[in-house]
């Protein structure tokens, strides 16, 4: 009842960060990836992954290890809720 749709890489048959995992989820939802916001909390396999194919991506950085970094990021989900909402404006 949460979702509207579940991406498994054992279906897929690629895992993050091979661009085939995002764009089945894309297409699962049938949006393009321009106008989708991916949250994930590696570098490497979620933003990496989901720049990759298009989507925008947030980090979801609670440690704060990419502080530094310059990326989009948050550190809670109250600051995911505050960058959505400022983004629907």
């Amino acid at each position: 009842d949460c979702f509207e749709t579940i991406t498994d890489s054992g279906i897929v048959g690629k895992e993050k960060p091979h661009p085939a995992i995002f764009e089945a989820a894309l297409q699962s939802l049938d949006v393009d990836a321009q106008q989708s916001l991916y949250t994930g909390d590696v570098y490497c396999v979620d933003y990496l992954g989901a720049t990759s194919v298009g989507m925008q991506c947030v980090l979801f950085d609670v440690p704060g290890a990419y502080t530094e970094k310059g990326l989009p990021r948050v550190e809670s989900l109250d600051g995911l809720e505050t960058l959505l909402l400022a983004n629907d404006r």
